[in-house]
């Protein structure tokens, strides 16, 4: 089964994994209903409104070098955002780059879900605790769970995390891969943070 096709599947029907308490009467207060206009790549939407926010606590690959993946994670958010015309939105910070940096939330069947756990649970991207916000350890289950399970992304061979993807992109001239054996990691001189070495398979 075609992995994009399987991560919408699963983000079509997820349960319990991405639901979250209803909003609290001070988180009502600091959020706003939004209309997404398009999903940038797989952790970046564009609101109907022109600004750019980027979901808190996952990162998912990168357009930049053509990553693996990026097209169909950014398919994944886009299918998420698009399927609910209005969505909860709370700003948690500046993202860089100028975007605002936030959550997103949609309503279903009277319960809410978050993006981004959705995003990672179907394994449309990672954990990257850089903006973790204040949903760090279930961000960081679901991202083992995905793993585990080898949802999306995960299905493919040797996944390299964006955040050492763009190290490579950015610091390394185009080249043609080494021969021989090893992971991508390796070929690309690079290492796993210790907190995904033990479970990433061809992790070094």
């Amino acid at each position: 089964m075609n992995h994009l096709f399987a991560s919408l599947i699963l983000a079509a029907n997820l349960g319990d994994p991405g639901t979250i308490p209803q909003p609290t009467a001070v988180e009502q207060k600091s959020s706003e209903q939004v209309t997404v206009y398009r999903a940038i790549d797989g952790d970046t939407v564009q609101l109907d409104d022109g600004r750019r926010v980027r979901l808190a606590g996952i990162d998912a690959p990168e357009k930049s070098g053509d990553q693996p993946y990026w097209s169909e994670s950014k398919q994944l958010l886009q299918k998420l955002c698009g399927g609910y015309k209005l969505l909860q939105f709370r700003d948690t910070g500046q993202g860089g780059w100028g975007r605002e940096l936030g959550d997103l939330y949609y309503t279903k069947g009277g319960r809410r879900y978050s993006i981004a756990r959705t995003m990672v649970r179907s394994g449309g991207a990672w954990y990257w605790d850089k903006y973790g916000g204040r949903d760090r350890a279930e961000l960081a289950k679901m991202h083992q769970q995905a793993q585990a399970e080898r949802r999306g992304l995960w299905a493919t061979s040797n996944p390299l995390a964006p955040w050492e993807w763009r190290k490579g992109t950015r610091s390394k001239p185009a080249a043609a891969a080494p021969r021989g054996g090893g992971s991508l990691y390796q070929q690309r001189g690079l290492q796993l943070p210790s907190v995904f070495r033990d479970n990433c398979p061809g992790g070094s």
